[in-house]
Order: C-alpha cells, then structure tokens, then sequence
C-alpha cells in the first residue's frame, strides 16, 4: 500500500490499520502514515527494544497477532513478543488452539500492565465458509486438519472466525464471557476510534446471538422476543 493510496482512505474516512517491521521502516515514515489517520501495529518483526521505542514514540500504536510473525521471548532478551506484552500498547492475538497454545493466550493475558488491551484477532482466509484451497500472492494455500498451511507447511492464515476465538476463550480458558466479548468488539473498536454508543446503518440480520457461554446461537433476528405478560 503506497502512503498516496493511504491518504485517500483516510481521507475518505475509512479506518486503516498498517502492519510494519520498525526495523525497516524508520521513524519519520511511521509519523507521516498516523499523521495521515492511519494506525500503525507493529509485526511481521524481529526489532530490536530501540527500534520499536522510536516506532511508538513515532505513533505505533498497536502490535499485531502476537507470538506469530514475531521475534519470541527469551530468558535474556524479551524480543518483540515480550515487549508486546509487557507495553501499555494494544495488542492483537489469534486464539484458534493453532496459531497460539491456550496457556500462552492465557499467560499474555495476566502478564498485561492493564485490562481492556488485548483484543481478539481471527485472521481468517476464504476458506471459512468458502473452498478449502485458495491463492495467496501466487502460493496456493490449503486447509489441512484445521491448519491453513502453503507449499512448505507454514502457517499462512487461519481457519476460524471471531466467534469461535470467544468460545475458546470462555470454554477453555475460563475468561468471564464479558472480557470475551469486550476483546473482540469494544476492544478493536476502541483501537481503530469507531464509536459503539449506537448501530448505524445496520440491520438486526447483521447482529449475533451468543449464549452465556459464548457459544453461536444464530442471528439476533431469530431470537423470540419475551411474551408480554397476560
């Protein structure tokens, strides 16, 4: 995407969010593209603690998909992923069971400095609800056992949607299905400065019904509303 493509979608006041490695992009470029109104997450990186310093100093104000596409944690150097972690950033993270381990999920929650930072990422391909192969920048990309993998067994993409990371959260992580949803709605909201106080220009087919314990029920306009006592 070229900074000239961002402006006019910024412009015309669609939220754009831009991955980076601060390792290749410098500082006064990160600083043109927030000036322009788009956010910046730092990812796809292996930068060193300085590096992504001038990057938030710069406006970088989120990290994307933690623990994938990042440098990991080490016993004597916290890499990006620790540095993720341990910022008052927000950060993304995929929880299929596949990208991340549930008691990672679960560590990165409790190591964050505050609540409301995390937010759930799906990174879903077309294969949910569509083909189970597609391409992706010339490499056929395939589901195998739940896994969208490439010609060489990476992981490219997931197989799953936001609702599906709720549910996992809630049934296997025994997060309050509250924190679940703040995580894939309020949170990501909040980070791209949408506002939810109301729906605008959406119908109730496009709303979701979740149980209490975050399970899919089926559209909101499915749902019977409560009889009116006699």
């Amino acid at each position: 995407m070229t900074l000239n493509s961002v402006d006019k979608l910024c412009m015309a006041k669609i939220p754009v969010m831009i991955t980076l490695a601060p390792e290749i992009v410098p500082p006064d470029h990160i600083a043109k593209l927030v000036n322009m109104g788009a956010i910046v997450s730092i990812g796809h990186s292996e930068a060193a603690p300085a590096d992504i310093t001038a990057a938030r100093l710069a406006g970088a104000r989120c990290f994307t998909h933690l623990f994938n596409a990042m440098s990991p944690m080490q016993g004597r150097d916290p890499g990006v992923t620790g540095t993720a972690i341990l910022s008052s950033s927000y950060v993304g993270i995929i929880c299929d069971g596949i990208h991340v381990a549930d008691d990672m999920v679960a560590l990165a929650l409790r190591a964050r400095p505050e609540p409301n930072l995390t937010f759930l990422v799906s990174d879903a391909m077309p294969t949910v609800g569509g083909p189970s192969q597609f391409d992706l920048y010339g490499q056929s990309i395939k589901l195998d056992q739940g896994r969208l993998i490439n010609a060489e067994g990476s992981l490219a993409g997931a197989h799953t949607t936001l609702a599906a990371g709720i549910r996992r959260l809630v049934s296997n992580l025994n997060i309050p299905v509250q924190t679940a949803l703040k995580m894939a709605i309020s949170v990501p909201c909040a980070v791209m400065g949408l506002d939810l106080d109301r729906l605008q220009g959406q119908k109730i087919e496009a709303l979701l019904h979740l149980n209490a314990q975050g399970s899919y029920t089926g559209p909101v306009s499915q749902i019977s509303p409560p009889q009116k006592p006699r």
